[in-house]
């Protein structure tokens, strides 16, 4: 279950800073800039709420 909300979470992160950039950034680099934000954040959100009973093994930067 948390899994998919991840993927919600993530897809209206997306959508809202997509919108929120384009005019000032434009289309191709505020598209970049939210795709990079919403798996930022459904990475943080899997890490601490999905899976947070495990353990990777893995250094954050090396597992993001």
């Amino acid at each position: 279950m948390f899994f998919g909300l991840s993927g919600i979470v993530g897809f209206v992160i997306d959508s809202f800073v997509l919108y929120l950039l384009k005019d000032s950034l434009g289309l191709y680099v505020a598209r970049l800039v939210s795709f990079m934000t919403a798996v930022f954040s459904t990475w943080l959100f899997n890490r601490t709420i999905t899976f947070s009973e495990q353990d990777s093994g893995y250094s954050k930067a090396k597992e993001f």
